[in-house]
């Protein structure tokens, strides 16, 4: 089935109907599928809307497909194609991820570990901000730079450097211990030995410049290795800018050495999931960060916010492991979840857990709750979702809508329902005689399906009472795969329109007023031709065709005559004003415009502009006439035709005994189109001034 003539399966598809069983008739109208059906079936294998829109791109709504035909529609399904709402913002953050597909979750990709795209823009090289806010909290150390300002019956302003010491000298106060201090205290004990020198002064305190420390960062660390960071960095900080642990390592056991000693074991994951920085400890310098290798893991996947695979500290249950995963979406089947184990003492082993008592946002976890379950090592949790226990319905609407289309199927959704979500009725729908096509599945006594020669059932639907009294039965309650067709009025047009430019009195836009307006009339309504237009030049462009060429003299004086055609929507006329040169190009001496001469031949045009060239071919020479018609310049018998205004002549090059090259000769005729267009507007710009 080709997406050119997709109607019916080929008439060799299947043996001749005498020679077929009514088993194997009914089990091949069990295998046709409708174009919703395979829509359905796209977004179920995990498509998104889009992307089964642009497959199935093509093929007819009517059609029905086989077996062979949905499995071709589904060979062509790219890697890319299988999207998720999720996925798009995830694929990005991916971190050397196997790019997996389950089945089983519809095309969602397998989750990547946690936290780790945290750092993947971290810098190549870094240089510490100086210009940091500190709070009074902050502990000064050797290499801080202090501004202290003074005012009120003193104006002064000091500035001094920790020394290695720990010391600030300043003028006039002397030695002032700083080191260890923090802002607030030093602040509060300098404002005391300043009172022993002035009086009636107010005094602040703020750092002008903050010191560097150096950090070794070392372990399972894409970058380890001494880092100068600002005294107000975290072990977050760090490891930030050495790019992070490897995939092998941890982000919930980092640890802070001190002189020699672990000071700390830092879990970064409260501040990753909540922002929560309340167990980070800042830095010193010579501390080192060192990250640990990862520890036991467990996976979350399907209907959650945020699947992903979380390491485990040990003691963490399944509610755990869905709250770091951010809940579950709206769509979550939560009677039924799968929890895939492998233990070393049973082997691989599958629980289904009913985790619906999470859905309460209130919910206490109680022991032998499922939810309660420890997790182990390599546990992986799979959410799925209420359409993968009762798949998506659709619903289809075509014709005279807004936005006719594929539609999910709620339940109590009637004709009204689906006209309102494809955007209502447009001015052109007949509303007294709609289709709805239903699907024919007849059942047979025994429940098994029958075989009949009816595809679908078809139901006609007033609209308009439909629209206006939703509890009448005109207003039917839809099923799967019911299809509406709403149809054009019969002889239905919307206002059409023709444009009209250049030497008439009124030009612009113009509705057509009957349904053979002809060009004509047209131009009386427009106040008709200026003095200064050019009939013989004037153009008609119509859409999908082009340029129509048309003799206007000859449709305004014998109004209904065949050059006097019946406009249609949107056409275009043009009316030029008079050109008064003739324009000269190919294979002359002298290319250019001479003004126009009545009664002169091409001869005349072509000897002012320097005669023919050597490789020029006198004999194929060309008259273009505004109007479009081609003429040859010089003819064998009878006279030579007599040059119009604003025509144009051209003299081919010889055709050098291979035939006359008509790419050149198309070439060189566009090129002096365009040289004509410009000299016209040039014309057109020095009469209209």
């Amino acid at each position: 089935m080709s997406p050119a003539n997709a109607q019916t399966s080929p008439p060799g598809a299947f043996p001749p109907e005498a020679d077929r069983s009514t088993e194997d008739r009914a089990r091949e109208a069990i295998s046709e599928m409708s174009y919703t059906d395979v829509y359905q079936l796209l977004l179920t294998r995990g498509l998104s809307e889009e992307a089964a829109t642009e497959l199935l791109r093509g093929y007819d709504p009517d059609a029905t497909f086989s077996t062979r035909d949905v499995n071709d529609i589904l060979r062509r399904v790219r890697p890319e194609d299988l999207t998720t709402r999720r996925d798009k913002d995830e694929r990005a953050a991916e971190v050397e991820a196997p790019a997996v597909v389950s089945q089983a979750l519809g095309g969602v990709r397998e989750p990547a570990p946690f936290g780790y795209d945290v750092f993947q823009n971290a810098p190549e090289s870094f240089e510490p901000d100086q210009d940091l806010a500190v709070g009074p909290d902050y502990r000064l150390g050797p290499g801080d730079e202090i501004r202290i300002a003074l005012w009120g019956s003193v104006q002064q302003e000091f500035f001094g450097i920790v020394d290695r010491e720990g010391n600030v000298a300043l003028p006039e106060v002397g030695v002032v211990p700083a080191a260890g201090m923090s802002l607030e205290d030093f602040e509060t004990r300098l404002n005391s030995e300043m009172k022993r020198i002035f009086s009636g002064f107010q005094m602040g305190v703020s750092l002008r410049r903050l010191r560097r420390i150096q950090i070794i960062v070392a372990g399972d660390v894409v970058r380890p290795g001494a880092y100068y960071l600002s005294p107000v960095s975290t072990a977050f900080n760090a490891l930030y800018f050495a790019g992070g642990p490897t995939p092998e390592g941890t982000l919930r056991r980092v640890r802070i050495v001190r002189d020699g000693q672990i000071l700390v074991e830092v879990d970064l994951y409260p501040y990753l999931l909540g922002g929560d920085g309340a167990g980070q400890v800042r830095l010193l310098s010579g501390d080192t960060v060192f990250i640990l290798p990862q520890g036991p893991t467990a996976t979350v996947r399907g209907e959650i916010n945020r699947p992903a695979i979380f390491e485990l500290r040990g003691g963490e249950t399944v509610a755990d492991l869905i709250r770091m995963g951010a809940g579950f979406t709206p769509i979550v089947y939560a009677e039924r979840a799968s929890l895939d184990r492998v233990s070393p003492a049973t082997g691989p082993m599958s629980l289904e857990l009913d985790l619906t008592g999470l859905l309460q946002s209130d919910s206490t976890v109680v022991s032998g709750d499922p939810a309660s379950l420890p997790l182990q090592d390599g546990d992986s949790l799979t959410l799925y979702s209420i359409y993968h226990v009762e798949p998506r319905q659709f619903v289809e609407i075509q014709g005279m809508v807004q936005y006719p289309g594929i539609y999910p199927l709620f339940p109590e959704t009637r004709v009204a329902d689906l006209i309102f979500r494809a955007g209502g009725l447009l001015d052109s729908a007949y509303p007294l005689r709609a289709e709805l096509s239903r699907l024919a599945r007849p059942i047979g006594a025994s429940g098994s399906f029958g075989v009949t020669d009816s595809v679908s059932r078809v139901t006609y639907i007033d609209l308009g009472v439909a629209l206006s009294s939703p509890d009448l039965s005109e207003n039917v309650r839809l099923a799967k795969g019911d299809k509406i067709y709403i149809r054009k009025i019969p002889g239905w047009k919307s206002q059409e329109t023709v444009k009209i430019a250049g030497e008439v009195v009124y030009p612009g836009i113009y509705p057509l007023l009957v349904r053979e307006e002809r060009l004509s009339h047209f131009i009386e309504r427009a106040g008709g031709r200026t003095r200064e237009s050019f009939l013989k030049g004037a153009s008609l462009f119509r859409k999908d065709q082009g340029r129509v060429i048309i003799n206007f003299e000859r449709a305004l004086k014998k109004k209904g005559d065949r050059e006097d055609i019946v406009l249609v929507d949107g056409d275009s006329i043009h009316v030029p004003p008079y050109p008064p040169t003739i324009l000269v190009a190919g294979q002359v001496s002298q290319p250019g415009a001479l003004i126009f001469q009545p009664g002169k031949t091409a001869d005349y045009y072509v000897d002012r502009t320097g005669g023919v060239t050597e490789d020029g071919d006198r004999s194929n020479t060309r008259i273009i006439r505004v109007d479009g018609i081609v003429q040859k310049a010089f003819k064998t018998l009878g006279k030579d035709p007599k040059v119009e205004p604003g025509s144009q002549i051209v003299v081919s090059r010889k055709p050098d005994g291979k035939g006359v090259n008509w790419g050149n000769v198309v070439k060189d005729t566009v090129t002096i189109v365009a040289s004509l267009v410009t000299t016209v507007f040039l014309i057109t710009q020095i009469n209209n001034p």
